[in-house]
């Protein structure tokens, strides 16, 4: 959208201006500008009928009525990504910002593209402590803890949905009942939320025996409850379907710097040192698609974590394959990870 007079009105203007602004622009919203055509928030009609049915005079200022944390957007967005928040949140426009607050663009989301259903589900263990966190998660289970204002596991969600991944199945146990509480069955996000109640702890693969035998779909996807990453959940079906391996693993490449000078050395000669050297490792990025048959083969549900359910198929001659993730990842293990994290999010940004 490049005119934003229909849709924008000045901080200045009165109940009675918004009105009327957004009956001749037929948005049923407009946003609120400061100065520098600075985003302060929106109002939207139904909020505009809540304000007049309390008695909120026209006379009064826009900002006695605007909502001053809207959804927005820091960064560019895939027409995918931007229908689909349109499905979860039902809102038809999403302004985009620079870092100052500024108003770029307007993004009108029922016109984007909308990607198809997937028959598979997603299955997300968030039945762990979460005690790398300290005290974030006292109180809290770790999958709601928020980052970019949206928690954890809300975030997971999300990005399933943008590669058309609509049932969701949660494993749960430590306070398994704040999660529910807070996603309920998933319609407020557009997805179906069923839920596995874990009698003890189970790892993170444990609870498959507890999957229901009777799911239909060749494939399931599993995720930890611990990871923000926009996972390519397409690709990585993709991949599975052509590999043809019991499970495939997403895969994340790490770096880490020494913090010595290393030796190069062949027999009992040092060949060179290297200060500090950089290195790279791949590792299981708590991303996962698997068989249907491979779940299914478990019996009684035991504590089981997913290491030792990939080790036992490769002892017993199944194929297991990897994809390495191009798309950011992070595991929020420690609080440093969730400051650094934080401060770097750049998403769409909700406060629930």
């Amino acid at each position: 959208m490049t005119d934003f007079s229909k849709i924008t009105i000045d901080e200045s203007a009165s109940i009675a201006e918004v009105i009327r602004k957004i009956d001749e622009g037929g948005y049923r919203l407009c946003f609120v500008l400061g100065p520098n055509n600075t985003l302060l928030g929106v109002v939207t009609d139904s909020e505009l009928r809540r304000a007049l049915l309390k008695g909120v005079g026209n006379h009064n200022s826009v900002l006695t009525i605007m909502n001053d944390n809207p959804v927005i957007s820091d960064e560019i967005l895939e027409p995918v990504e931007v229908r689909n928040y349109y499905d979860a949140y039902n809102i038809t426009h999403i302004p985009i910002v620079s870092k100052n607050n500024k108003l770029i663009d307007i993004i009108e989301c029922k016109n984007m593209a909308y990607v198809q259903p997937r028959s598979c589900s997603l299955l997300i263990v968030a039945g762990g402590r979460g005690s790398r966190l300290g005290q974030i998660t006292k109180t809290v289970p770790k999958p709601l803890v928020k980052v970019g204002g949206v928690t954890i596991i809300e975030h997971i969600i999300f990005n399933a949905v943008r590669h058309g991944i609509k049932n969701i199945v949660i494993a749960v146990r430590h306070f398994g009942d704040q999660i529910i509480s807070h996603l309920n069955d998933g319609a407020s996000l557009g997805v179906n939320i069923s839920y596995i109640r874990e009698a003890e702890a189970l790892g993170t693969a444990g609870c498959l025996a507890l999957f229901p035998k009777n799911y239909k779909d060749d494939v399931l996807c599993v995720s930890n409850a611990d990871i923000i990453s926009k996972v390519d959940w397409s690709a990585l079906l993709l991949h599975h379907k052509i590999s043809k391996a019991s499970i495939s693993i997403g895969a994340a490449e790490v770096t880490r710097q020494s913090e010595f000078g290393v030796l190069r050395i062949l027999n009992d000669c040092v060949l060179g040192i290297d200060e500090k050297p950089v290195t790279s490792e791949l590792i299981c990025g708590g991303a996962y698609v698997l068989n249907s048959s491979t779940f299914k083969r478990l019996g009684k549900p035991v504590y089981l974590d997913m290491p030792t359910l990939i080790q036992n198929e490769i002892k017993g001659g199944q194929k297991v394959s990897y994809f390495k993730f191009v798309e950011s990842w992070t595991d929020i293990g420690r609080p440093d990870d969730l400051k650094l994290l934080e401060s770097k999010f750049k998403y769409l940004r909700r406060d629930r």
